[in-house]
């Protein structure tokens, strides 16, 4: 298991807004996907000048234990201003199989919404690579293991 510390996570956050910043692309609102994708969308929002942040909630994790099963993703929110028709930045914590990112897509992607996607990491371990990097338009740090960030509840494995 990795543990990353709240340094790891300021620094892989900061590195996706130098990634968005040097991709030339703007967004009008940066998206953090609840509940771990709300610390890494704050710092790349303040990063990148981004006044706008909106609040997916999606639910796939069955727990919050160490290899926790997961379910089909499931929305329980999303706040007013993530629903205008907009260019979206959608930051997760953490991406594997990249069914989270594909349910994002696919519901939406639509209404003239421009999607994109950062990750402060991607579980290479937990999908098809090639498959799931492709949904990725900027991710932080590749793993091959479970990832703890530092919000989250020491839970023994």
């Amino acid at each position: 298991m990795i543990n990353l510390t709240w340094e790891d996570v300021e620094k892989l956050s900061l590195s996706i807004a130098e990634a968005v910043r040097e991709s030339g692309y703007d967004f009008d609102c940066i998206v953090g996907v609840a509940r771990s994708g709300w610390v890494p969308a704050v710092i790349v929002a303040h990063e990148l000048g981004v006044r706008e942040v909106g609040t997916l909630s999606i639910v796939r994790n069955v727990s919050d234990g160490v290899d926790s099963r997961k379910a089909a993703p499931r929305l329980v929110d999303i706040s007013p201003l993530a629903q205008a028709g907009r260019k979206w930045l959608v930051i997760e914590d953490i991406v594997g199989s990249g069914e989270t990112v594909r349910f994002i897509r696919e519901h939406f992607g639509v209404d003239g919404r421009d999607i994109y996607v950062a990750s402060l990491v991607f579980n290479a371990a937990n999908g098809d690579r090639a498959q799931v990097s492709e949904m990725l338009e900027f991710y932080g740090r590749e793993v091959m293991e479970w990832v703890r960030f530092p919000w989250e509840r020491r839970i023994e494995s």
